[in-house]
This record gives structure tokens, sequence and C-alpha cells, in this order.
């Protein structure tokens, strides 16, 4: 069957989610006290476990390979996210500021230049969050409007 990459997004999530619960299972139980109950087969959570992994490397890869003509926009989107996070961590101050000494100490008074003041460092962050927002978007388009094809049997490994 046919779906868009968005679904396959989110279904790859899922795959992701379900290893994670079988793996928690698994380690849960593979060792329990002689003669107490076993919740779960093992043996065959171990053989769902090789199932929904080899299903998950197929559609990522599967997720891969259409999202090749827009890969240029993922990477950018990923490197103009972390410019955000480095331009809302940066210190702008400028001017006299006090340090109050703590037991008796005596106060320090430094006095902060920057390079980079706070309207700049505003504009480049507003001029980041509007170029994250038109990268956003030409990805949503892309990821509901490509379609990826997959087996049916995969989704039903998420049901099992």
């Amino acid at each position: 069957m046919k779906i868009t990459l968005a679904k396959a997004l989110k279904l790859k999530n899922r795959f992701a989610s379900k290893v994670g619960e079988v793996n928690r299972n698994i380690q849960s139980y593979n060792s329990v006290v002689e003669g107490q109950e076993r919740p779960v087969d093992v043996s065959a959570l171990m053989l769902k476990r090789e199932k929904i992994v080899d299903a998950l490397v197929g559609l990522k890869t599967s997720i891969s390979g259409a999202n090749t003509p827009i890969q240029s926009t993922i990477y950018l989107l990923a490197e103009i996210k972390g410019d955000l996070t480095f331009l809302r961590g940066l210190d702008t101050s400028s001017g006299t500021q006090v340090n109050t000494a703590r037991w008796g100490g005596e106060d320090k008074v430094l006095t902060k230049t920057s390079i980079l003041d706070f309207a700049t460092v505003q504009g480049l962050v507003e001029q980041a969050e509007a170029d994250i927002d038109a990268n956003q978007d030409k990805l949503d388009k892309h990821n509901h409007t490509v379609e990826i094809e997959i087996d049916d049997d995969v989704v039903k490994l998420l049901r099992g």
C-alpha cells in the first residue's frame, strides 16, 4: 500500500516505540525466580523484535530514499535550529554590573561590552525563525505529497 511520508514518519515512531516496549518485556522477564510464572513468551518476543526491527530498518530506508530530493532542506533546517539555540544563549549585556560579594567579601564592579548588541541578535533570531518556518513549510509539503510503498504486513506488526 502507498502512504505519505508524513504517515510513514508517524509509523516509524510507532515502530521505535514498539521496539522499546518489546525490549523492556524481554529484559524484565528473561530471567525470573525459579517457580515464578513468566507472563510473556520471551522466545516469541525475540522473534517479534527481529521482525519489528527489520520492518523499521526497511521503513527508514524507504523514507531516506524518498527524502533524497529534499535532504539539503532537512540538513539546513537542523543547522538553523542550532543557530537559533546559539543566538538565544548569547550574552548581549553591556555596561557596569556589580557582583555582590558573599560572606563579607568585597563587591566587584564589572564593565562589560558586547560586539553583538541585543537588537542585532534579536534581528538574527527573528530571521532564523522566519527561515525555519519557510523551510519547515517546504518539508511539510514534501512529507504530505510524496508517497512510499509499504507492505500491508508491516502495519500488522504494530497491532500484534
